[in-house]
């Protein structure tokens, strides 16, 4: 991935995000209602796959910490939604080959031969199918949680949708850094083999 990856995705993850909030907040405000943002599982959670897409959910997030707390003093809300994987025009197999497809095109040949043509095989012909059959098709989940955020009386500062997702969230805030970044690397080496410089240096 490049900066300009992480840039087009903060543009619109983010940016985008701030741009609309920003516009209607003097409404919120006035109505003392309710700000509502989308964000991720992967705004709590790091992945090394997909990294631009979880450096701008993370950013959402804080974002909306941040809103929340100050919003606070206008006897308003900010709330976040937090799904996890669902099947979506994003995570349509011929979309994420793609994009993956014009990432290793467009980085260097350093780069290239670092990871090694068998890697990128490797990912675009079964990581990819793996990520993509995690994808939920009820979205019933997510409806309920907007909802829930948007008619309670009392709504909660998050809602995580899935029980996958909880759980993930649970294990994640109460696992150790170095632990946490140990199963990360065994769950990223489970869906991925490792890059041919880093088998060379193993040797």
């Amino acid at each position: 991935m490049t900066v300009d990856d992480y840039k087009h995705l903060n543009s619109v993850n983010l940016y985008g995000v701030i741009d609309v909030t920003m516009t209607f907040l003097p409404l919120v405000k006035m109505e003392r209602g309710r700000v509502i943002v989308t964000s991720s599982i992967l705004g709590r959670v790091t992945t090394i796959v997909g990294l631009p897409y979880c450096v701008s959910k993370h950013a959402v997030e804080s974002f909306v910490d941040g809103l929340r707390v100050s919003l606070r003093l206008f006897g308003c809300k900010a709330i976040l939604i937090e799904p996890g994987p669902y099947l979506t025009s994003l995570t349509r197999l011929d979309h994420m080959k793609l994009t993956l497809t014009k990432a290793w095109n467009e980085v260097g040949q350093d780069t290239r031969d670092e990871y090694g043509q068998e890697y990128f095989d490797y990912v675009i012909g079964r990581t990819l199918p793996m990520i993509r059959s995690l994808g939920g098709r009820k979205v019933g989940g997510v409806i309920s949680a907007f909802e829930q955020a948007l008619f309670s009386r009392r709504p909660r500062l998050r809602y995580l949708t899935g029980t996958v997702t909880t759980l993930v969230a649970v294990v994640a805030s109460v696992l150790p850094e170095s632990l946490a970044d140990w199963v990360c690397e065994k769950l990223t080496t489970a869906c991925c083999p490792l890059p041919q410089a880093a088998i060379r240096r193993r040797r």
